[in-house]
């Protein structure tokens, strides 16, 4: 997995996976998104966001079974949603 802080993370109970989403690494912020199957306790590399983004929100929509990345800082904050097709 990553190292970072920062980041937004969103469960999504039907997978039983949590997604963390982005962050900010050791000198910048991050694309990266990773999923952490409950069932075999291992993280799975996902489809990178588009926008390197640290201090977000993130929520599951069950009913869309989409995980939302909302919001952020770059270098300066952003409003931006981008959502991601669950597994």
């Amino acid at each position: 997995t990553t190292a970072r802080d920062l980041l937004a993370a969103a469960y999504d109970s039907s997978a039983n996976l949590t997604y963390a989403i982005d962050g900010l690494g050791t000198t910048n912020a991050l694309t990266t998104v990773t999923a952490y199957s409950h069932a075999s306790n291992a993280w799975t590399a996902e489809a990178s966001d588009t926008t390197a983004r640290d201090s977000l929100a993130a929520a599951y929509d069950s009913s869309a079974n989409l995980t939302y990345a909302i919001d952020g800082y770059t270098s300066i904050e952003i409003s931006l949603v981008t959502a991601y097709l669950s597994v």
